[in-house]
């Protein structure tokens, strides 16, 4: 793998919400709904995929239990496109797909778990080691793409089923994302965030 930093020339994208990647916004003259204001205007690993928290609450043992909240950061692709989903847009049946990956950078160190409603296509994300991204260190979690990718028409659905759950409480954490395919042999790859969760 390459060096986990991410390279100049990977341009930042605005996020539609605190909490979802989903597709790259430019400013159009007419009005359109902002997920689809440039879905159809360039290849590469476009589409939706939360980063989230989700709170599960316990009971202490003891003289007196409690109730206990733990807070564990959530990755969820799963949806239907064009509203959720991951694809590769600008594709015909030439077109040659490889390694789609998504690589997430986080000050949270954790260890994920693949969640109900997960189809396997995704692998589990695996820590490589470390960055510093703005100033921030943050762990590097990589998921790859399992599945071979067989490009159709101008738009070419992956499968989006990828949910999984850290194991560890996170409280707040703050989370960038790089998503990278190989198109016709080039990687096209960019980085979006940071977004801050919990």
């Amino acid at each position: 793998m390459s060096s986990p930093t991410p390279t100049p020339e990977l341009r930042r994208r605005t996020l539609l919400t605190a909490a979802a990647w989903s597709a790259p916004v430019i400013a159009v003259a007419v009005a359109a709904p902002l997920a689809a204001a440039s879905q159809e205007l360039e290849k590469g690993l476009q589409g939706w995929v939360a980063m989230t928290t989700t709170q599960t609450t316990q009971w202490s043992q003891g003289f007196a239990p409690r109730p206990v909240t733990t807070n564990h950061l959530t990755i969820d692709g799963s949806g239907t496109p064009p509203e959720r989903g991951l694809w590769v847009t600008g594709t015909s049946a030439r077109t040659k797909l490889a390694n789609a990956s998504i690589t997430f950078y986080s000050d949270a160190n954790v260890t994920w778990t693949p969640m109900r409603g997960n189809s396997g296509a995704w692998s589990t994300p695996t820590r490589t080691g470390t960055t510093r991204i703005d100033g921030v260190t943050c762990s590097v979690y990589v998921t790859t793409y399992q599945r071979p990718i067989t490009a159709t028409a101008t738009h070419t659905n992956l499968d989006n089923q990828l949910v999984f759950r850290a194991v560890e409480n996170t409280g707040r954490a703050r989370v960038w994302a790089r998503r990278s395919i190989t198109v016709d042999g080039q990687e096209v790859a960019f980085m979006r965030g940071p977004i801050t969760v919990g």
